[in-house]
């Protein structure tokens, strides 16, 4: 028996595909700038100007951008209520044409004002924010003493004793000024005897060339230091100290200067007594 296929096989045949080619016309029209389109700009440029002109000079005038107060920002009342007060001229200015680097520049004639920074505060108010100089020494002079920061500025004129924790310096020049070097010789005697010593520290400095020269409070020694080293030479005489005053009681002087080959020192003169206050004269 034979058997029939149920349909006959159906064959598609493949057409390759092809887009439609749409052809755009390009059309060119040229913008023609006429005196319409001219004084059209003028008048637009010109309305722009008068109102950016109204507005600058309102504000510039408008009372609610007038400084009205200024906020000084310090640790020490006393700084804060001198430069509030050296700063009062600049109040009823306008807060837009207030120049920030004039008001620091006002700021840092100050004595105790060592940075600044300013901002505005809108509508009408100023900030500044100091940061002060920290006393390094008490200058002992002929006529006064003076307390002066790290950089040799004279902070305040101290009358009489002032019990300040800090040490006490003793120039040659009997002047409260310092050369650059002199006070980088006081800062680094004080970095090495600590912040425990510095209030009991007397320093006597003498120039050409500089010499440092230090007595700690109570005590008659003076440690001549010269110009550098001064936490070796520090430590060398803290080690020896008890030997040398139970062998030779109380010293007048220890000369450090040389210390990595010789040490020179003066027993105390039995009669002699506690060396007086003031600056003692340089041992050679």
């Amino acid at each position: 028996m034979k058997t029939q296929p149920v349909a006959q096989p159906f064959t598609l045949n493949p057409y390759p595909f092809q887009r439609s080619v749409t052809k755009f016309r390009r059309v060119n029209r040229k913008t023609r700038l006429t005196i319409k389109h001219i004084l059209l700009l003028f008048a637009l440029a010109g309305s722009l100007i008068y109102l950016s002109s109204r507005l600058y000079l309102f504000l510039i005038t408008w009372e609610e951008l007038r400084v009205k107060e200024v906020r000084v920002v310090a640790t020490k009342e006393l700084v804060k209520q001198e430069l509030t007060k050296n700063l009062s001229s600049l109040c009823r200015n306008n807060i837009f044409r207030l120049n920030l680097k004039t008001v620091e520049s006002l700021s840092l004639t100050h004595r105790w004002v060592k940075r600044v920074r300013v901002r505005k505060i809108f509508p009408s108010a100023l900030e500044v924010i100091v940061e002060e100089r920290q006393p390094l020494a008490v200058v002992k002079a002929t006529s006064n003493n003076y307390l002066i920061d790290e950089e040799g500025v004279i902070l305040e004129t101290l009358s009489g004793e002032s019990n300040l924790n800090l040490p006490c310096i003793f120039s040659a020049k009997e002047s409260a000024h310092f050369s650059l070097e002199e006070l980088a010789l006081v800062r680094e005697c004080l970095k090495a005897l600590g912040e425990a010593a510095n209030s009991n520290a007397k320093l006597f400095i003498f120039s050409n060339p500089a010499n440092l020269i230090l007595q700690f409070e109570g005590s008659p020694t003076r440690l001549i230091l010269g110009q550098e080293q001064f936490q070796e030479k520090l430590h060398l005489y803290h080690l020896h100290r008890s030997w040398l005053e139970a062998n030779y009681g109380p010293l007048e002087y220890v000369d450090l200067r040389f210390y990595e080959d010789r040490v020179y020192f003066k027993p105390m003169e039995p009669s002699a007594g506690a060396t007086p206050e003031g600056s003692p004269k340089e041992e050679n």
